[in-house]
């Protein structure tokens, strides 16, 4: 307690059981009033044109330290899902174009990167290094590559099969990875 002196902490550790028992019985306006008597009555406020605004705010700070202190000691049960750490399953099948650039990113990365170098060197490099402004620069080069090639036998097998692969995995419901753990407090 930053705010208080050593006998007014001590008056508010005289009352913290009062204050559990009358919480959980759900009678705290009766206990504000009973404990507001006696702390005005032993530290009382100066007289003055903020004397109303002084003791709200003390009132106020009272009713936080009385929660700042007690809300650990209630005890039970409670249900706490841990965080998911696996990777997120993918909701929706790739499209076309995405399993294209999947499976042929390594000659078309390089050729990305002069093309890219090549329209973005008049900007700045603030822009150019972006994630979001690259990658959307890199989708776009895919689409248009795809479009060229997508005719090609050999492509659409590749692409169709990635998309089997990658779309029943997809659009299959699997249990969820995350765990439930039970958690005592004290």
């Amino acid at each position: 307690m930053t705010w208080g002196k050593p006998d007014q902490l001590a008056l508010l550790n005289q009352h913290l059981s009062e204050f559990v028992s009358h919480q959980s019985s759900g009678n705290l306006p009766l206990f504000w009033t009973f404990f507001f008597g006696i702390w005005f009555n032993d530290f009382p406020e100066t007289p003055g044109p903020k004397y109303k605004e002084d003791r709200l705010q003390k009132e106020k700070q009272i009713r936080q330290w009385f929660h700042n202190h007690t809300w650990a000691s209630k005890s039970g049960k409670t249900r706490q899902r841990l965080l998911k750490l696996g990777r997120k399953s993918h909701t929706r099948k790739p499209l076309p174009w995405q399993a294209y650039m999947h499976i042929y990113w390594d000659p078309l990365g390089p050729r990305w990167q002069s093309v890219f170098e090549g329209e973005t060197k008049d900007l700045p490099f603030e822009v150019t290094s972006q994630r979001g402004f690259r990658n959307s620069h890199k989708f776009r080069f895919c689409q248009a590559e795809y479009e060229k090639v997508k005719g090609d036998s050999t492509v659409q097998q590749a692409v169709e099969t990635y998309l089997q692969m990658h779309g029943d995995a997809a659009s299959s419901k699997q249990p969820p990875n995350d765990v439930v753990v039970t958690v005592f407090q004290s």
